[in-house]
């Protein structure tokens, strides 16, 4: 490997911005929640990029899977607002995904099982 590439490797950086005569402006695809009132980040990480990439293509990647398997929309998604009371919220999203209360708790109960295992309980 070249020296370029070892330094596009070391840097997170494609070889090809490493080429440019200008430095890219690197902008968030979303909205960027990590500042308060919208203060001014001079850009975001490569790691932050990344992972925002990596989530949308999951999501597309399930949203294909969902059309091609015959899944309906779920009704809740885009009716609520940040002025929703949580419990009518958690109502709306409950009971569409069909997820039973006792199911829910044995799910705990694992996450709660695996993250003391992690710790060497």
């Amino acid at each position: 490997m070249t020296q370029l590439g070892h330094l596009a490797q070391k840097t997170h950086t494609a070889i090809g911005d490493l080429l440019l005569t200008e430095v890219p402006v690197g902008t968030v695809p979303i909205p960027d929640y990590r500042t308060v009132a919208d203060a001014h980040l001079s850009s975001p990480s490569v790691n932050l990029l990344n992972s925002i990439y990596i989530c949308e293509r999951w999501q597309d990647w399930y949203r294909r899977y969902a059309i091609n398997n015959g899944h309906e929309p779920l009704a809740f998604v885009g009716s609520l607002t940040t002025n929703t009371n949580l419990q009518t919220a958690a109502a709306l999203v409950f009971c569409p995904t069909r997820v039973e209360r006792g199911h829910a708790q044995a799910m705990d109960n694992l996450d709660r099982r695996a993250f003391d295992a992690g710790r060497g309980r």
